[in-house]
């Protein structure tokens, strides 16, 4: 309960993957600070591991259904009207695990919400690695059927 995964800040944040250029990955925090500055889908996706990027890819080409627009709620987990804070930060080698927590929120209810946010050095810069979360949507009927079961568990 202490920990809710990376997949559900994808769904709030502000601070600036500036459009066409690469997120500052300098440390884990400027990442959360750049993922929630993002103003799209691809600016986003920017802020994630090559890991990440090829599942979400491989959903994509594998179910014509399913679009970037689902995966927008997901990969933007920091943006709106929210603030939050980073409770603990743990970095070991290549590996960073940061314990964040909304501070306030549009809706109450996300008030406390913790979650875990892993991230992998790619290239010297941090990048969110969510893979297996993304794989963890593969047929479960989308990004809104799967964080629904996400919340359930901690709720």
């Amino acid at each position: 309960m202490t920990r809710i995964f990376c997949i559900l800040l994808a769904l709030i944040f502000f601070a600036g993957c500036p459009k066409n250029r690469e997120p500052d990955g300098s440390s884990p925090s400027a990442l959360l600070k750049a993922l929630a500055g993002a103003d799209n889908f691809d600016q986003a996706l920017l802020c994630y591991s090559s890991g990440t990027k090829n599942a979400i890819r491989g959903i994509l080409s594998a179910d014509k259904n399913i679009s970037e627009g689902e995966f927008e709620p997901v990969l933007a987990f920091l943006q709106g009207a929210m603030s939050w804070d980073i409770v603990s930060e743990k970095i070991t080698g290549e590996i960073a695990e940061l314990d964040v927590v909304i501070s306030d929120h549009i809706v109450d209810n996300r008030i406390g919400f913790r979650i875990l946010c892993r991230m992998v050095k790619e290239n010297n810069n941090w990048r969110l690695d969510m893979e297996k979360e993304i794989a963890g949507m593969k047929g479960s009927g989308g990004e809104a059927h799967y964080l629904d079961n996400k919340l359930k568990k901690y709720q």
